[in-house]
């Protein structure tokens, strides 16, 4: 990134990436390409528009997350939090509820019983607990990655996609988040043509 940044953040239609290719849409594709090209070198971040997700699927999980942010507390928080690969810590079903689609009570207290560690990736940062290249991030961060069968059990000695097998960690607070969250993520088509393209621009 260039350090002549401008004051307001580029804003990218990426529809002509969403249909198949013809010979009209060739060259907005292109257009698109390069200006995702521009973005990413001189700002590096974008707005993106054209992306047919609804505006109200958008302003919930907004909201949900800025509740979770402002209104969880600590004890919550830290439930949560991203523990290292390996690292052996039992999450109780009262602090937060761990992976799974649903099946009452007791599956969620059996599989919280059962979570004995940490992926590396998934749950909660604190305000600078994020490093990159020796810099910390000032940003509070939960990340959630779409669950896979497994236990994530292989740790530094195992292949290295299993540390990412296994379930996200949900807060119970704002009530709704989980929910709002998985139906949102069926939503999120246009993330793969816009990979495409991003390899395109370049």
């Amino acid at each position: 990134m260039t350090s002549n940044t401008p004051a307001t953040l580029p804003i990218i239609d990426i529809s002509p990436y969403l249909h198949p290719s013809t010979t009209t849409n060739k060259a907005a594709r292109t257009a698109t390409a390069h200006a995702l090209a521009r973005a990413c070198h001189d700002t590096g971040f974008f707005y993106l528009t054209g992306h047919g997700i609804p505006d109200s699927t958008l302003q919930s999980v907004l909201t949900l997350a800025r509740r979770f942010f402002l209104e969880a507390s600590d004890d919550e928080k830290n439930a949560i939090r991203r523990r290292d690969a390996g690292v052996v810590e039992t999450v109780s079903q009262q602090q937060a509820v761990v992976g799974g689609t649903g099946g009452g009570e007791e599956k969620e207290a059996a599989a919280a019983a059962a979570f004995v560690g940490g992926d590396g990736a998934r749950g909660y940062q604190r305000i600078g607990e994020n490093v990159t290249k020796g810099q910390r991030d000032w940003q509070e961060a939960v990340d959630f990655y779409a669950e896979w069968e497994g236990e994530g059990s292989g740790g530094a000695s195992g292949p290295p996609y299993e540390l990412l097998q296994g379930p996200n960690l949900w807060p119970r607070h704002p009530p709704g988040l989980r929910e709002e969250y998985e139906r949102s993520k069926g939503k999120m088509g246009p993330g793969y043509p816009l990979i495409r393209f991003l390899a395109l621009s370049w």
